[in-house]
């Protein structure tokens, strides 16, 4: 005789069995954002007669992603301070954005003016964004004006999109700070063709100067206490290296003093074979009063004894993933095929 069996869940997690069927539903809806993965203690009992026998198994539910969230642009600064004399392809700064949706395409752009937009100060036809790393190039020369307005709009695949306006003050504002910005010793993009599978050793290593100072052969390079400068430079006046933009998923590093960079988790050529980074190298003078250093306002000037305010280099790396042969080859569908033999 066929015995009943009686399904149960062990765990009080948000599932819930049918005791007679077996089938299992949801009691709420699931966030993949919150957590993506499930593991389910599913126990069958029967119902003998004299002894009762049981199993338990382990199923795992993945949840899957649905475009509900908006993109999002991450970037702390929006007033930005750029250099005088930049020219038509020179890079003015990086724009970061983000998506909670699992493998999203973010579209960036340059928001064009509205027909009738009375704003004097919108900018879009003097700038373009990469796509690719989401840097602001001028798409003509800045030397017209000493402020730019420019909107950037970022989108997904799903219709969400957000915006964010910055400002941009050519050399502070009347070329307040022209002479205050660091620069790279190579200010061109370069590339780098590196194998793929995991390495501590540095990629390559970048070099700014502080303002008015010469590049050095000899460098210092401590952790966290390296600086590139020569015998006339301050103890104060430091450099300080960050991946502006780029590097979406996290796969670099760079060292804050120093400036090597380096990749953090192992590179797969058949996952990705090229990344377009963004470097830049941030000026850092002592504030006037080093207890309260809290910024700088277009305007109003230094906020709480800063000195300065943020000061940027930029500088584009290109990072090519050369392929290894660490795949065993695969037939693309199974063939079956049938053998007819006769005998004479």
């Amino acid at each position: 005789m066929k015995q009943q069996q009686h399904y149960s869940l062990e765990s009080a997690i948000p599932f819930r069995i049918d005791p007679v069927e077996g089938a299992i539903y949801t009691t709420g809806p699931l966030d993949r954002e919150q957590r993506g993965e499930w593991t389910l203690e599913v126990k069958a009992e029967d119902n003998g007669r004299f002894e009762r026998r049981s199993n338990s198994t382990r199923l795992i539910v993945v949840v899957g992603d649905r475009n509900d969230n908006e993109p999002v642009i991450l970037n702390d600064l929006y007033d930005v301070f750029i250099p005088q004399g930049l020219q038509k392809g020179d890079l003015v700064h990086c724009v970061r954005a983000a998506d909670a949706d699992q493998n999203d395409t973010l579209t960036l752009a340059i928001a064009p003016a509205v027909a009738g937009d009375s704003d004097p100060d919108e900018s879009s036809g003097f700038f373009r964004i990469d796509q690719r790393n989401g840097a602001i190039l001028a798409a003509r020369s800045l030397e017209a004006k000493d402020f730019y307005r420019v909107t950037v709009t970022v989108a997904d695949g799903g219709g969400h999109s957000s915006a964010a306006t910055f400002n941009f003050y050519v050399g502070g504002g009347h070329g307040k700070f022209g002479k205050n910005f660091p620069r790279f010793e190579k200010p061109t993009r370069s590339e780098f063709v590196v194998k793929e599978g995991a390495s501590s050793n540095p990629i390559t290593t970048f070099r700014a100067a502080p303002p008015g100072r010469q590049f050095i052969t000899k460098t210092k390079d401590d952790d966290y206490n390296s600086s590139h400068r020569d015998d006339n430079s301050s103890q104060d006046d430091v450099i300080r290296y960050a991946i502006a933009c780029g590097d979406r998923w996290g796969a670099f590093r760079i060292h804050p003093s120093n400036g090597q960079l380096y990749a953090t988790a192992k590179l797969d050529y058949e996952l990705q074979n090229r990344f377009d980074l963004v470097i830049s190298a941030r000026f850092i003078t002592p504030p006037t009063d080093s207890s309260q250093a809290n910024g700088y306002h277009p305007q109003a000037g230094p906020i709480g004894g800063s000195s300065l305010p943020p000061l940027f280099a930029y500088t584009q790396v290109t990072i090519l993933v050369e392929d290894l042969n660490d795949n065993a080859p695969i037939f693309d569908q199974v063939r079956r095929i049938f053998l007819h033999f006769a005998t004479v």
